[in-house]
């Protein structure tokens, strides 16, 4: 993972995705927007770009099409499935299984665009620690999780941003031999088809970019 200045930015889905757009564009975001001398620790993901767009479908489909009443659950390990290549997944079963073993994450809709989100943790599965195998690296990752990730999210048929609330956020510890150490706290997710923006808290801590194009 590279540390570097960058400027972040921000398949065709189901007719009825479509025609909820408008409303769903018309509201705000609820990642801050970067500034331009926004500091970032940057990865690259080739081939995330068609892996994203199907998770944000079937996303879509199941917020439009359920019921106020139906919360949408997904489990982490098969978001995980549906944003890594086989053979990533293969080189990671230790991340795989961590995830396997919590609870659903539930997300319940307010209208078309908005919703909140809740994930609580048994105590003992709050905590991890293992080696993420990529494609030429090698990198720790460890966290320690509250007894429960909960935050507002908004989307649209090519997004989805999720801003998680003081006291329940996610936090991480990632280090490598070629890169400096990054312990930081999720403030915000912010998913395209473009990349990943995560928003750390504090001002010292960079925001981490993953790109989809330009992986050279």
């Amino acid at each position: 993972m590279r540390r570097r200045v960058v400027v972040g930015r921000g398949l065709g889905l189901l007719a009825m995705a479509l025609t909820q757009a408008a409303s769903a564009e018309a509201q705000l975001p609820v990642c801050a927007q970067p500034t331009p001398t926004q500091t970032y620790y940057t990865a690259c993901a080739t081939g995330g770009r068609i892996l994203v767009a199907r998770l944000l479908g079937d996303l879509a489909v199941d917020h439009l099409m359920k019921a106020d009443s139906q919360p949408v659950q997904r489990r982490l390990g098969d978001l995980l499935r549906n944003v890594t290549s086989d053979d990533t997944r293969d080189k990671n079963t230790g991340l795989r299984n961590a995830l396997d073993l919590l609870a659903p994450l539930t997300l319940t809709k307010i209208d078309t665009a908005t919703g909140t989100l809740l994930l609580t943790i048994e105590d003992d599965r709050r905590r991890f620690s293992g080696t993420l195998e990529g494609a030429t690296t090698s990198t720790t990752l460890s966290w320690e999780l509250p007894p429960r990730i909960g935050g507002g999210y908004w989307r649209t048929p090519a997004t989805i941003q999720i801003a998680f609330w003081a006291g329940q956020r996610f936090r991480f510890d990632l280090e490598s031999a070629t890169a400096e150490k990054v312990s930081a706290e999720i403030e915000c997710l912010a998913i395209s088809v473009d990349g990943i923006r995560i928003v750390t808290t504090g001002v010292d801590t960079p925001d981490i970019l993953v790109r989809f194009d330009e992986c050279s």
